[in-house]
């Protein structure tokens, strides 16, 4: 299998040295030569990213043999990752009424505006966790530049699917070919928040900065709930239970909090018959480093991601996907092998036994799990993206002229439904950490942000005001679809 190394950080020395059976690595996938199991499940998100390159190149003439150089000035690291984004938003023909459009969704509009963050008092979710994550996580990082965007406050991105418009999703469920912008996941939330918390957790800070590999308990280990959702989420998790019942020796995979059978034809009715799951104690987030191996599953809700991710990567152990085809922002830096290691029912008993009988393999993977955190998942680095994306988004859909612009803007405002109804999403007063227990992996509380009314003075209000009385309404056109 061709491999492409735009998406490479580094090889680590001693990984090459363990493993290069033959000469032809560089073309080939980092699994290859290093064990028949590891080879045998191959990381779907990968392949499909390859795929797409191969696509664009063909597409714009510019087929490049593997390994050609990318001539860019930013580092290895982020090339991949800034390479996708800019796929995602593909060839954008500018209209001058993409600002508009995107005010007309009213329950999926994120504006930013002099530095202020606004929404409509009727967005999605408005009373949910899952918003107030996202928005403290933007209103963390200081004032921003002036950008709109619709976003899916799902799990999944399909909220995306079918609008054309800039639509901001923290995961695709189905690959990167799925119509979206990735951000990253609002759990997360404050940046330096989630630095102090991290470091708490013994997030490395360089590649020698992790537990002595001696006293790590030598078991794949995962804590988590089960939904009856019958998705692939759901299913991988009870076939990962169930490899913690059979061999307790190497996986120490068990639920807490709540567990349902998925209701999926031949599982929920033949299953309970023959085993039962078993429930673990809660284990904090700050004690999964005592483990060698942490694996991650997909989510309950549509397969997709899980919060899990954002905190085994902190802690300087070996990082374990179970196969699935979902994405998020940062995956396309990542290389099996290399930076992880891809596990599903059919090779997991020997996946885990090769790693525990290769230490130098393990301590590779830890040094290359404990760089992508430091690269992508920091606070700083998790600002990083998000500047990025929206430098891009302003040039793309020529934001400085159709927001920062006072008599372009006024037009587009022509197109909110109520004036009255703009919001303007602030942090909570008080000590930020009241909405944090350090004693649990999420923030609590639920509502870090406050959604305050606009004053009469606002000139984002009074710009509003002036769009809607002072011109006739815009004309009526075909809405773009999105759906809700």
């Amino acid at each position: 299998r061709s491999h492409d190394k735009k998406s490479m950080m580094f090889w680590p020395v001693a990984f090459i040295l363990a493993f290069v059976a033959v000469p032809s690595l560089a073309l080939t996938s980092a699994c290859s030569g290093v064990s028949e199991a590891l080879e045998r499940v191959r990381w779907p998100p990968e392949e499909e990213l390859q795929s797409l390159r191969h696509e664009r190149k063909e597409a714009a003439g510019k087929a490049l043999l593997p390994g050609a150089p990318d001539r860019t000035t930013d580092e290895p690291a982020w090339r991949a990752v800034r390479k996708e984004l800019e796929r995602s938003m593909g060839d954008v023909e500018v209209t001058g009424r993409e600002v508009g459009e995107i005010l007309e969704h009213r329950r999926r509009f994120l504006l930013s505006f002099d530095g202020e963050l606004f929404v409509d008092e009727h967005h999605t979710d408005k009373a949910k966790h899952k918003p107030h994550y996202l928005f403290s996580t933007l209103l963390s990082m200081g004032p921003l530049p002036n950008f709109a965007a619709l976003w899916d406050s799902g799990a999944t991105g399909k909220q995306c699917d079918d609008v054309s418009l800039p639509c901001l999703v923290i995961a695709k469920s189905r690959g990167y070919a799925q119509r979206g912008i990735l951000v990253p996941n609002p759990y997360f939330a404050h940046v330096q928040e989630w630095d102090r918390r991290s470091r708490r957790w013994g997030a490395p800070r360089n590649d020698d900065d992790t537990q002595n590999n001696s006293s790590k308990k030598p078991v794949v280990f995962w804590r988590g709930k089960v939904a009856s959702h019958c998705d692939a989420g759901n299913k991988a998790r009870v076939s990962a239970l169930k490899l913690g019942l059979d061999r307790p020796d190497l996986f120490d995979v068990k639920w807490v909090t709540s567990f349902d059978w998925p209701d999926c034809p031949g599982q929920k009715k033949e299953e309970p018959e023959t085993w039962v799951p078993e429930q673990g104690d809660f284990v904090d987030v700050a004690n999964f480093s005592t483990y060698k191996f942490l694996l991650n599953l997909p989510g309950t809700m549509g397969g997709s991601y899980s919060r899990n991710a954002n905190y085994i990567w902190p802690q300087g152990a070996t990082v374990v996907f179970w196969r699935s085809a979902h994405v998020e922002f940062y995956y396309p830096a990542l290389e099996a092998c290399r930076t992880h290691v891809v596990m599903d029912e059919t090779n997991a008993v020997a996946v885990t036994t090769f790693l525990g009988d290769h230490p130098s393999v393990v301590a590779s993977l830890e040094r290359e799990g404990a760089a992508v955190f430091r690269t992508f998942l920091c606070g700083a680095c998790l600002e990083r993206y998000w500047r990025l994306l929206i430098a891009k988004l302003r040039r793309s859909y020529r934001f400085d002229d159709a927001i920062d612009k006072a008599p372009n803007f006024r037009r587009a405002l022509r197109h909110v439904a109520d004036c009255s109804s703009l919001r303007r999403v602030r942090l909570a007063e008080g000590n930020w950490t009241q909405f944090y227990d350090d004693t649990q992996a999420t923030p609590h509380g639920g509502h870090p942000c406050a959604y305050e009314k606009l004053p009469e003075s606002h000139r984002l209000l009074r710009l509003c005001r002036e769009a809607t009385t002072s011109a006739s309404p815009p004309r009526k056109r075909r809405r773009r679809k999105l759906l809700l």
